[in-house]
């Protein structure tokens, strides 16, 4: 059931439905929660982090929501050596973080969002995490464009 409710939750974001596609992530993270399944707890936080991030929660108080579920999504799957989930993850943790003035952890979220890729040889993961790289380094440039940053697609 909570695969199933994932999978319609990923049809209804992709049709812009956010509000709906968040309420049903909601639900299957108490099931995955009492299963004790680590790797859909990262998942789901993942994808509520892309939905609040996408809705435009990161230019309010709930940047600190987004924030805290993609470290634990990104910690998750760090102990669970999940490079797929670590390049994927760590490219929207890294883009939150330089957000908060965090550059320097953007930075080294970024260093081990590149080893993930490097491992699996993403070729077009890595592209995205040398653009987030130059986007992170000019987050204190003048010239740089304020809030510029995307979630990974």
């Amino acid at each position: 059931k909570a695969i199933t409710q994932g999978q319609i939750a990923d049809i209804l974001m992709a049709r812009g439905k956010l509000e709906a596609a968040l309420a049903l992530h909601d639900q299957r993270l108490s099931i995955a929660q009492q299963l004790g399944d680590m790797e859909s707890i990262a998942h789901i936080k993942f994808s509520t982090a892309q939905i609040r991030f996408q809705r435009g929660d990161r230019r309010t108080s709930g940047i600190q929501q987004i924030y805290e579920d993609l470290a634990e999504a990104f910690e998750i799957s760090r102990k669970l050596s999940h490079p797929d989930a670590i390049g994927a993850i760590g490219q929207l943790l890294a883009q939150v973080l330089a957000m908060s003035g965090r550059k320097r952890d953007a930075l080294a979220v970024l260093d081990q969002a590149e080893a993930a890729y490097n491992k699996l040889g993403n070729v077009q993961g890595l592209e995205q995490v040398r653009q987030l790289r130059g986007m992170v380094a000019g987050v204190n440039n003048p010239t740089a464009k304020a809030g510029g940053f995307e979630p990974p697609t």
